[in-house]
C-alpha cells in the first residue's frame, strides 16, 4: 500500500485491497482509515511516526493469522519524502514453527532434567534406602537366630515400610524415564499399568477401551497427564480401596474424551479427605494434573460405596483442547 503525505491511499495491490474488503479502484485516494478501519491493528501502525516493523493478528475464517507490517519512506529525485510504502507479510507459518520449536526445546528440557532426576534418585536415595532394608533384614533375620525376639517384630515393620518406600522410589524412576519418551501409545501404557496393578493386587481390572484409539491423536503432554492420573488412581485404589472389583473405561464420543474409573472398595469422604493436606495428596495431584490439559475431573465416594473417578476433557480434531 501506497500513502501520500496527507495519508491517503495512492495504490494498493489485489492482496492488500482484498484484504480491507474493498477493491483496488474503491480505495484510490480515500484517506487510510477509512480504508483500514477493518485493521485497527494496521491502521495503528501506519498513523504511527514510528518506522519499526510490527505485527498484528486478525481472525480469518475462524484462523488466526499473523502480519508482520514494514513502513518505507518515498523519496523523489531529490530525496524529499513524498509518501510512505506499507508492506504486510504473511508470517502464520513462521510463527507456527517457531512456536513447534520452542515446545520441542521445552520438552527437551523437561525430558533431560527427568532423566536427571531419575539418576539422582536411584544414585542417592533408592541405593540408600536399598542398603537400609538389606541391613535391616540381615539383622531381623539374626535377632530371630539368636531367639531375640523383643524389638523383632518392631524391626520387621522397619524392614517392610522400607522396603514399601525403596519400590515406591523404583516405580518413580521408571516412569520418570519412560515418560522421557513423549511418542508413548496412551492405550499401551494404560495396559501397562493395568496389568502391574493386576499382579500386586490380584483385582482384576475389567477395561472398556475405544476400539481403535491409541491415544497417538493427542499431544504429548496430554498423553503424558493422563497416564499418570490413570496410575495414579489405581495406586489409590491398590493402597486404600480394599476394592474386590475396578471397572475403567475410555471413550471419544461427541468431541469429548472421556475416561472413568470406579471401584467398589470402602470408599471415602471425598469433601472431608481434600481438606486433609495427607490424605487429599493424591486426589490434588490427579486435579493438578487435569488441570494442566484444560479438563475437567470429578471424583465422587461416600464411604462405604466406593469410589467414581470422572474425567472430561473437549476435543476438536482429535486434539484436546485447552491445554496448558
Amino acid at each position: 500500500m501506497v500513502l501520500d503525505l496527507e495519508n491517503r491511499v495512492m495504490y494498493v495491490n489485489p492482496a492488500f485491497a482484498g484484504m480491507a474488503g474493498m477493491s483496488e479502484n474503491d480505495v484510490y485516494s480515500r484517506p487510510v482509515g477509512e480504508v483500514c478501519a477493518g485493521l485497527p491493528e494496521l491502521l495503528r501502525f501506519c498513523m504511527s511516526p514510528n518506522v519499526i516493523p510490527s505485527e498484528f493478528t486478525r481472525s480469518v475464517n475462524g484462523e488466526d493469522m499473523v502480519y508482520e507490517v514494514w513502513l518505507y519512506p518515498l523519496t523523489d529525485s531529490k530525496k524529499n519524502t513524498i509518501g510512505r510504502l506499507v508492506v504486510v507479510n504473511d508470517i502464520t507459518r513462521r510463527k507456527q514453527i517457531q512456536q513447534e520449536n520452542q515446545k520441542q526445546q521445552w520438552k527437551l528440557a523437561i525430558n533431560e532434567e527427568r532423566e536427571r532426576l531419575a539418576r539422582d534418585l536411584h544414585d542417592n536415595l533408592a541405593q540408600k534406602l536399598g542398603f537400609i532394608n538389606y541391613q535391616a533384614a540381615g539383622i531381623h533375620f539374626e535377632m530371630l537366630i539368636a531367639g531375640v525376639t523383643t524389638a523383632a517384630g518392631e524391626l520387621e515393620k522397619l524392614v517392610k515400610v522400607t522396603q514399601t518406600a525403596y519400590d515406591d522410589i523404583r516405580k518413580y524412576i521408571r516412569l520418570a524415564r519412560e515418560a522421557a519418551s513423549t511418542d508413548r501409545n496412551l492405550v499401551a501404557a494404560l495396559w501397562q499399568e493395568i496389568e502391574s496393578f493386576e499382579q500386586q493386587t490380584g483385582i482384576k481390572v475389567e477395561a472398556d477401551i475405544a476400539p481403535g484409539f491409541t491415544g497417538q491423536e493427542l499431544i504429548p503432554q496430554v498423553r503424558l497427564n493422563l497416564t499418570y492420573i490413570f496410575k495414579e488412581a489405581l495406586n489409590n485404589i491398590a493402597k486404600h480401596a480394599g476394592a474386590g472389583c475396578v471397572k475403567l473405561s475410555l471413550n471419544v464420543a461427541e468431541n469429548q474424551l472421556q475416561a472413568v474409573i470406579e471401584d467398589d472398595g470402602k470408599g471415602f469422604d471425598a469433601k472431608k479427605l481434600s481438606r486433609n493436606a495427607k490424605g487429599g495428596f493424591g486426589l490434588s495431584i490427579m486435579r493438578e494434573r487435569a488441570w494442566e490439559i484444560g479438563a475437567q475431573i470429578r471424583i465422587d465416594s461416600a464411604e462405604g460405596k466406593g469410589c467414581r473417578i470422572t474425567l472430561k476433557a473437549p476435543m476438536e480434531e482429535g486434539k484436546v483442547l485447552n491445554a496448558k
